[in-house]
């Protein structure tokens, strides 16, 4: 028997192990990649982006703007390399959050978007944790911005859309009363309104808080106008919203009628017909007449051709929101915050919105009033009381 054939034997035994065991450490490490990563998909180059809307519950309008926003985004970007997982929060903030922790045990999402303020200001501290950047759409609290590094906002704030009727009111009325809805969306238009206005006029302002949900706005309406303001400002939502200006209808108020951005919403314009005559507000450009830019216009045509209604916000917000990580994916730019503020502006789909300070945002919106059914653009400087 040869006397070097057991040695031999026992070092291709040791090859063999020590090559098996490099080749199970290759397999896992690639496991590890691709289970552990950010938002990666193995062999994809996919970027996921968890999305945190409201598709039932009292917030599902607003989801569903949201939702075909990214429809429209997918279908104008068909090679984008994001890849969006939507995440029904049923309107309810400890159901969102439980679904977005579900999502972060089974891969980590590069960058998630949360619909509505209650749900983003949930979700914030979670995405903090995480570091993980969280657009907040439809989205109005302070705090979701002033307490956190990892959020950021796309969506209007009361600067873009009350603030100018403000102080068209202070410079052209005396006596302004200001209808608000009771909850924090109604007492940030409410304070804009308030500043804005004396900065320029010293006069009181005749304040009245209501319900959203209270169908019945006639004492609110009545009570106000015996006060004789010379125009009214309206901002708010729901059913109460509503009935308010079908109140200052019916009992044949004959001052200006301003409103905030909501007014603009298709159908509450549909609902009210003939009583949004006269009323002046600001408007996305798609949901003017006729749209404020070819990319509105465009965006309008094939919105309608896909859905068969008007867009609104939501819609815009969305869009832009993805179009944006889509840029940022493309040009190598980290999703955090301070990639919004270093990049200053953004033509948007309908409006141009800048980022004036780390993790805010703001629109550009159109001034229009309802005239003959249709949202006319105006000149507020010039407008006649």
């Amino acid at each position: 028997m040869n006397t070097q054939e057991k040695p031999n034997k026992q070092m291709s035994k040791r090859f063999k192990i020590i090559t098996t065991l490099i080749v199970v450490a290759v397999i896992c490490a690639a496991l590890a990649v691709f289970m552990f990563s950010p938002g990666g998909q193995a062999g994809t180059g996919k970027i996921e982006v968890a999305v945190i809307l409201p598709l039932s519950g009292k917030g599902a309008s607003h989801g569903e703007y949201v939702r075909t926003g990214i429809e429209m985004f997918k279908k104008d970007h068909p090679a984008s390399r994001l890849e969006v997982t939507i995440i029904d929060s049923e309107s309810d903030p400890q159901k969102a959050i439980s679904g977005f922790k579900q999502k972060l045990l089974l891969r980590k999402p590069s960058a998630a978007i949360s619909v509505l303020s209650g749900v983003s200001d949930t979700l914030a501290p979670v995405a903090e944790e995480n570091r993980i950047l969280l657009i907040g759409v439809n989205t109005a609290t302070d705090t979701f911005v002033k307490n956190y590094s990892w959020t950021q906002r796309i969506n209007d704030r009361p600067v873009n859309h009350t603030a100018p009727l403000a102080q068209l009111s202070a410079k052209k009325f005396s006596r302004v009363g200001v209808i608000y809805s009771d909850d924090a969306f109604g007492q940030f238009c409410k304070t804009t309104f308030d500043s804005t206005f004396h900065q320029i006029n010293k006069n009181d302002i005749i304040f009245e808080p209501f319900t959203p949900n209270d169908r019945d706005q006639n004492i609110v309406v009545q009570r106000l106008i015996s006060k004789n303001p010379e125009a009214i400002f309206v901002a708010g939502y729901g059913q109460g919203y509503m009935s308010i200006f079908q109140a200052l209808r019916t009992f044949n108020y004959k001052g200006q009628v301003l409103a905030d951005i909501n007014f603009s919403n298709p159908q509450v314009l549909f609902a009210l017909g003939e009583v949004a005559e006269g009323v002046v507000f600001a408007a996305m450009g798609f949901n003017v007449t006729p749209p404020s830019t070819s990319d509105a216009a465009s965006f309008l045509k094939s919105y309608q051709d896909s859905f068969k209604r008007e867009p609104w916000l939501g819609s815009a917000f969305s869009y832009d929101a993805l179009a944006i990580l889509d840029h940022f994916v493309n040009t190598e730019k980290p999703l955090e915050r301070q990639s919004f503020f270093a990049m200053r502006e953004w033509s948007g789909i309908a409006a141009k919105l800048t980022f004036p300070t780390p993790g805010e945002c703001q629109y550009v919106f159109q001034f229009v009033r309802r005239t003959a059914g249709k949202n006319v653009p105006i000149d507020l400087e010039s407008l006649r009381p």
